[in-house]
């Protein structure tokens, strides 16, 4: 692309402008040159996006630049590409090219400097606040921030005007952060805001003051000396980095002129000697030490540094402090004053630190306030500032501290970083929403995903802090006072993991795909070829790392670890034994990921993730988990029906020890609530009949399912109706709740319940009025035969979705309407065509891809299940239990195994986040034996009206775990409420827990009698001071058909 009349040089191509006529008076000039021929350009081709350049005056020997001082840059902007109608640029940043086309426009250039990097973002924000604008400007800015991005690159900046430019941007994101309504941009903008120096002050003083001090001193401006290569620096080109070699310079002069102290600050910020010599104006020297001068020195440069930070300091903690000093409340003013006091000495003592954080987090709790009533910009930027580096101070005081830390005092640093991680997040919200207890359904990354994150955080923070009123703060004791409270907190900090682990995710999914484009499109267009690929791929970890949430996270561990150590926080908890020895080739992989897969060998699952939706795939004899399902969850059932050894280990140390087995054939054991995982080598047994033992294949009975079903005789019966029936028309859930209506005391209350039989589906598919789908249907259910595994989950969502468009038939839906709304549910409220689509989500849910892949793994044709729907009015429950009547951890016949938790029963067995309050008890006394787990579930559900409960043949079939394969659908969807367990009767108050444990297990010995003594799994609930069975059924994996007792 070197245009004609061209000289080449060492490092550029000098070319002659063409005379191109007059226009107006006005003499014109010309240079053409051929970017690419695009109609033959590759779709590899590497295409500049623009071209810089400078313009010589060859008679006078003169040179022009921009009046920057940059070189001029025209960019090279195509909306065309012959082959593929999409440019180079845009096939290479995607969709979003037009919105960061001035970024690397920008980098691109052969000059800049961090004054117009500015003033591009400043422009850029200005024509958009939209979050991806934000999102990629925060990454932009950050990459600069941390020197990933040239600050100057043959350029000049007079300091007053960088001064200036970066005092506006500050003001303008200020601006954004205050007037959003949003709390994800706030959020954003506030991280952006910490990338950005302050500016304003007096930027001309920089160029004019250091040349004072040279003269004040007799400093000669000599050149090839350090202050002369600093002088030079500052006159031409400051940046922040001139904070910390004016800092560096002062400790070297306090230190009578030891290099090493020099050079050790730097380091601290990023800096070394290679880095000074890099420079656009190298510093080459080391610098000199002057006795005579040296107090005089000291003195000036500190004043001199204060000017520098006046520009350049953001978030500096005695900058920002002097700045808002003038209009903070004295108390406010005292803590901070505090915190700098700390800070400021050479050698604080322990306490004195935990002192200090004591008070940046009462700063911050005060500072909060002065910002929401202050509206002054200026004033509000000033105080952000102030709060980002009393966030940092934080951080920093955790850190320095961590290994000195007392485990007497874990209680109250977690308290206080807790505390500190709720500010930051307060900073992006507002008073109103942060108090409310209601959990929004939308998306993770949304405002309200941010506002549920923050409201769980803040609850978790007022039940940690009743804990410590109630326990103390030694947290060393808490065990020997009370092991209920001890099992409490190690919940609390269960929970408090998965919060971290959220927020990390949250900014993971928010940066790290614009850091990996950006960066990416960024390093092929700068000369410098930054950012560094190491930088690009870790640059969300540096984000977490540098915020005080990486503070709790390091507290948080440390208080883990002294729990494990007294030994209230297992380090294992064994939810299926399987056989309690197996053997298999271990494969790290999530049981998501291989759920449709068949392994050929005995093969040992290590997954970091089990969220209770999948099904655990063929050939897999054990899966470890670092996840907590609950005991009780449905995954964990079918886990015990087909004897797979499910556990979970939840020290990170000894899983990741697994990881190095990955390909290897081990040998697992259960011995004492433990698992033990060892090279099969080293194993001395041989292993026989240990892989577990798989559910047997069996045809569901011919007569089950058929293509042509005979209509039923009714479309919906209520209760008195369906035993006056002879032919089965529904699975064991109904029949077995009506059999135990019969046989159990009043004092056992059972919801209302109507029944919409076998057959009424196929009535339906097969209707004329569904002739078209009936054919689509029947279709895609024969492409599954020849189907690839990874095509499947595709076809079974067709399958579900052709269910849904199912016209009701006019007399289905008659029936159905007329039986609910004048019959047992008259005093509900309930809406047809939403009743419906309850109604088909049940029968689609036959395809759901558990159930088939638990069918398929024990020879049953999902297409032969028989589904009835069993329709009960919902019991607002105040707590909802699980119980199994013979304990499935160890099948002890004299132990029953309850899990209860607040609100409705599915957050129990829909395995939500979190653990519920386990328990075993004696069988005949009710009495506690243990309390194996106390609760630490995120959220509470609230139901009201009815419910349509999957009800099929398939779950009938001898130990086959086939509860929870099938759906159950609330007319109205749950509210969901973050629990407050400081609030919760049944956790605070043992007396209250035994009443209700008590009950239970009476309930639990009644149900059991009334099936004829067969070890049940019941579901039931507490409200209104009365206990409900909602569900009752067989035990499976238990090895008993009946107990003696019974």
């Amino acid at each position: 692309m070197i245009p004609p009349n061209s000289d080449m040089l060492s490092n550029a191509v000098q070319t002659k402008f063409e005379a191109a006529g007059d226009e107006k008076g006005m003499e014109n000039f010309e240079i053409t040159i051929l970017v690419a021929d695009l109609k033959h350009a590759s779709e590899n081709s590497a295409l500049p996006i623009a071209i810089n350049f400078v313009l010589k005056d060859a008679e006078a020997s003169k040179w022009y630049k921009t009046a920057g001082g940059s070189d001029f840059h025209i960019p090279l902007t195509r909306f065309e590409k012959a082959s593929k109608g999409m440019t180079d640029f845009e096939a290479d940043v995607g969709n979003d090219s037009l919105m960061i086309m001035p970024i690397l426009e920008f980098e691109s250039r052969g000059g800049l400097s961090l004054m117009e990097r500015f003033k591009t973002a400043r422009d850029m924000i200005s024509s958009s606040q939209d979050r991806e604008m934000l999102r990629n400007l925060f990454v932009w800015l950050r990459f600069s921030q941390t020197r990933q991005l040239s600050w100057q690159r043959r350029h000049n900046t007079k300091p007053r005007e960088l001064a200036d430019e970066i005092q506006i941007l500050s003001e303008v994101v200020t601006k954004c952060w205050k007037s959003s309504q949003s709390v994800s941009d706030r959020d954003i903008l506030r991280m952006m805001l910490s990338t950005i120096p302050r500016g304003g002050g007096d930027g001309q003083r920089i160029r004019d003051e250091i040349l004072v001090i040279m003269r004040k001193f007799e400093i000669k401006k000599r050149k090839g000396t350090w202050m002369e290569e600093w002088h030079q620096k500052l006159h031409n080109n400051c940046t922040p980095d001139d904070i910390y070699i004016c800092e560096a310079y002062i400790k070297f002069l306090q230190s009578d002129g030891n290099l090493k102290v020099f050079y050790e600050h730097l380091s601290k910020f990023g800096l070394d000697k290679q880095r000074l010599q890099t420079f656009e104006r190298p510093i080459l020297q080391d610098p000199i030490f002057f006795p005579s001068i040296k107090n005089g020195l000291i003195n000036e440069l500190s004043n001199y540094l204060q000017i520098l930070k006046s520009v350049h300091a953001g978030a500096d903690l005695e900058h920002s402090h002097n700045l808002c000093k003038g209009f903070l409340p004295a108390a406010l003013n005292s803590l901070v004053d505090a915190v700098k006091l700390e800070r400021g000495h050479p050698s604080p003592g322990y306490q004195a630190i935990l002192t200090s954080f004591s008070s940046s987090v009462s700063a911050r709790r005060q500072l909060w306030d002065s910002i929401l009533h202050e509206q002054h910009t200026s004033k509000v930027r000033d105080m952000l500032y102030l709060d980002i580096a009393l966030q940092d101070q934080s951080r920093m005081m955790v850190e320095g501290v961590l290994s000195s830390m007392q485990e007497r005092d874990l209680a109250l640093w977690l308290q206080l970083s807790l505390e500190s991680l709720c500010y930051t997040l307060f900073f992006s919200s507002n008073m109103k929403s942060l108090f409310l207890r209601r959990e929004s359904n939308a998306g993770e990354d949304s405002d309200s995903g941010l506002l549920s994150l923050t409201s769980e955080l803040i609850e978790m923070l007022r039940d940690w802090s009743s804990l410590i009123e109630s326990m103390g703060t030694n947290m060393e004791g808490w065990k020997d006072k009370s092991l209920r409270h001890a099992l409490l907190a190690a919940a609390y900090l269960d929970r408090l993991e998965r919060m971290l682990s959220q927020l990390a995710e949250r900014y993971h999914r928010l940066f790290q795909p614009i850091a990996e484009q950006l960066g990416e499109s960024i390093r092929k267009r700068n000369p410098d070829k930054t950012p560094e690929t190491w930088n690009i791929a870790m640059f969300t970890e540096g984000v977490v790392r540098g915020g005080v949430g990486f503070a709790v996270s390091l507290i948080h561990q440390k208080a883990v670890q002294a729990f494990r150590k007294s030994g209230v926080l297992p380090a294992w908890q064994v939810i299926s034994p399987g056989s309690r020895q197996t053997r298999g080739t271990v494969r790290i992989v999530d049981v998501k990921d291989v759920q449709f897969k068949t392994f050929d060998a005995p093969t040992v699952l290590l997954s970091s993730r089990v969220s209770g939706e999948e099904d655990i795939p063929a050939g897999v004899v054990a899966v470890i988990t670092q996840d907590s399902p609950d005991v009780l969850s449905h995954i964990a059932v079918r886990a015990r029906n087909t004897h797979v050894m499910f556990a979970s280990c939840s020290d990170p140390a000894w899983f990741h020890q697994f990881l190095d087995l990955d390909g290897k054939e081990v040998v697992c054991r259960v011995q004492d609530s433990k698992v033990s995982i060892e090279a099969a080598e080293g194993a001395n047994e041989v292993m026989s009949d240990l892989e577990g033992t798989p559910s047997s294949s069996r045809p569901m009975e011919e007569d089950r399912g058929a293509t042509e079903a005979a209509p039923p005789k009714k479309f919906v019966y209520l209760e008195s109706e369906i035993l006056e029936e002879k032919a089965k028309i529904a699975g064991g859930k109904t029949m077995n709740l009506l059999s135990i209506r019969r046989r159990i005391p009043d004092w056992i209350k059972m919801p209302t319940s109507a029944l919409i039989p076998f057959g009424v589906f196929e009535f339906v598919l097969h209707h004329p009025v569904n002739r078209e789908l009936q054919g689509k249907y029947e279709a895609i259910v024969r492409q599954l035969e020849v189907l690839d595994a990874e095509d499947i989950p595709s076809k079974l969502a067709d399958i579900k979705s052709t269910i849904m468009e199912l016209k009701v038939p006019e007399e289905v839906r008659a029936d159905v309407t007329g039986s609910l709304q004048d019959g047992a549910f008259r005093q509900v409220v309930i809406d047809e065509q939403e009743s419906f689509d309850c109604i088909k989500s049940v029968w689609s849910s036959v395809w759901n891809e558990r159930a088939f892949l638990s069918c398929k793994k024990a020879g049953i044709s999902n297409q032969r299940i028989r589904m009835a729907v069993l329709v009960q009015q919902i019991v607002e429950a105040e707590y909802a239990f699980v119980v199994h009547t013979v304990n499935p951890l160890n099948l002890d016949p004299s132990e029953i195994y309850i899990e209860i938790a607040k609100g409705h029963g599915e957050a129990i067995v829909g395995n939500f986040p979190g653990r519920s309050l386990s328990v075993v008890c004696k069988r005949g006394s009710g009495s506690i034996v243990r309390v194996e787990s106390m609760p630490s579930k995120s959220i509470l559900l609230r139901a009201r009206g009815v419910v349509f409960r999957s009800d099929s043949d398939a779950e009938d079939l001898q130990d086959f775990a086939g509860a929870g394969l099938f759906d159950s659908v609330p007319l109205v969807d749950y509210d969901r409420e973050i629990i407050a367990y400081r609030l919760d009767r049944v956790v605070q108050d043992p007396a209250e827990l035994d009443a209700l444990v008590g009950n239970i297990c009476k309930l639990a010995e009644e149900v059991e009698a009334a099936m004829g003594g067969r070890p049940q799994d019941i579901e039931g609930c507490w409200s209104g001071g009365s206990l409900y069975v909602v569900q009752s059924r067989p035990q499976v994996g238990t090895g008993i058909l009946f107990l003696s007792s019974s």
